[in-house]
């Protein structure tokens, strides 16, 4: 008996998650759409093509190189609560990845829901590739100075599915400490997914 009570729990809580979160195709479509909108939002196509010879591979008839992480980083407590407050009549399980204070300055962080990113993005302005690519390639470090990082969260849902929230970050090519973040806000719309919103989060 306490076996099969152990089991309809664990399969509870497998259905709960999935009922809760996009398929990796929905993940992909939902990407796949937005982050062009984004990208122009954000203002990352100001940056002219170079012009000298050295850096001219990056680009392909005059796009712009924009590198991607190839995992999903952390969508923070904090982003959540934004969510929340944002369709303030949405219901929200708040949840977090595991953090440690190191000391006064520093924490350390694991994203418990972390995956791959799976993409095939094709857009008139800009050329993707994942970071992975780019640290194989023979490119020298200093040729990415156009394009720094790009870096996508999870997506969160609300309880209904009709809302959703990501986060993206940008690494600036030095990766030291320079960089912004912003929040993606989108609600469906005849089953298609719709930005609602691109609100700034931090900057350094």
């Amino acid at each position: 008996m306490n076996k099969i009570v152990i089991l309809l729990s664990i399969l509870c809580l497998i259905s709960c998650k999935e009922s809760n979160s996009l398929s990796v195709e929905e993940e992909r479509a939902l990407f796949e759409q937005s982050l062009p909108t984004v990208l122009d939002s954000i203002h990352l196509s100001i940056f002219p093509p170079p012009q000298n010879d050295s850096m001219v591979d990056l680009y392909e008839n005059g796009k712009m190189l924009i590198i991607i992480k190839d995992s999903t980083e952390i969508l923070s407590k904090e982003d959540q609560i934004r969510f929340s407050e944002y369709y303030k009549n949405i219901l929200v399980k708040i949840d977090s990845s595991y953090q440690t204070k190191v000391d006064d300055e520093w924490y350390e962080t694991k994203n418990l829901n972390s995956h791959k990113v799976k993409l095939n993005l094709k857009n008139e302005r800009y050329n993707f590739i994942f970071d992975t690519e780019s640290s194989t390639s023979n490119l020298p470090e200093g040729e990415k100075i156009f394009c720094g990082m790009i870096g996508l969260s999870d997506i969160k849902l609300d309880d209904s599915k009709q809302y959703a929230l990501y986060a993206v970050s940008y690494k600036c090519c030095d990766r030291l400490n320079c960089g912004n973040g912003w929040n993606v806000y989108l609600k469906r719309n005849n089953n298609l997914w719709v930005i609602d919103a691109i609100i700034g989060t931090w900057i350094n």
